[in-house]
């Protein structure tokens, strides 16, 4: 044992000159690339930092750019709902205006009639006239105003005729004849014979007979309204298909 112990140190005896730089070369070797290791080590650490604080500023812009455009559309939205609630507002009012003109043209209209009377045609007339669908299939409902103009008149005596021309299949030959509305309509005893005081208002339902095809309506008011109670006939005609409404 002695002996390999004092052999080893007359072989470092014999080559300490190439020993120890060789030595001093791997101790520098290992000094060095521990102090590159702790570089690369720092620089990626230096990297990451610097892309982590990117990233927060990028996202802390992204916030207020979203927090911004929220508060743009809030108030967008809010402001919308306020037109849209004034458009609304203003087109209820100016229906109801409209409404309102309509309704005093009506009556002004009316009011004429009774305070200026045309002197040519007798104090009374047919004022409106309009034709509905009624609520059964094939059924109408009709209404008709009459006006006496003649204010000084109590009451006017008159008789309606309410009649139907209309087309009837009849042996494979179409016939011509008159249906009497107010018989259909079964209101011929209290609307036939009218006693008008001012304003009457004569209505009723009805159904059209299935073989026949309608053409024209004609309304016939007969009354003494003449200058001197003079008999006084008024006709009103109009074409229909049967099928469709009529309103004036």
């Amino acid at each position: 044992m002695n002996s390999k112990i004092e052999k080893v140190s007359v072989w470092l005896q014999q080559h300490r000159i190439s020993v120890i730089p060789l030595l001093l070369t791997f101790i520098a070797g290992g000094v060095l690339g521990y102090g590159t290791g702790n570089i690369e080590l720092w620089q990626k650490v230096q990297l990451f930092e610097q892309q982590k604080a990117q990233q927060q500023l990028q996202h802390r812009e992204l916030q207020q750019r979203f927090d911004e455009t929220s508060r743009k559309l809030d108030f967008v939205t809010a402001d919308l709902a306020v037109e849209k609630n004034t458009n609304q507002l203003l087109q209820d009012d100016i229906k109801k205006q409209q409404q309102q003109v309509f309704d005093l043209k009506n009556q002004l209209a009316v009011f004429q009639k009774i305070v200026a009377p045309e002197q040519d045609s007798g104090s009374l007339v047919i004022d409106k006239f309009s034709l509905r669908k009624g609520k059964k299939p094939g059924s109408y409902h009709y209404r008709i105003v009459v006006i006496e103009q003649n204010k000084q008149r109590k009451q006017t005596k008159a008789k309606l005729e309410f009649v139907i021309t209309a087309n009837k299949q009849v042996k494979k030959k179409k016939q011509t004849v008159g249906l009497d509305v107010l018989k259909l309509a079964s209101t011929a005893k209290k609307q036939s014979s009218l006693t008008i005081k001012s304003i009457a208002t004569v209505e009723g339902d009805f159904v059209l007979p299935t073989s026949h095809t309608a053409k024209s309506i004609e309304i016939t008011l007969t009354s003494n309204s003449g200058q001197g109670q003079s008999p006084i006939t008024l006709t009103k005609t109009m074409p229909w298909d049967g099928k469709s409404e009529i309103v004036e």
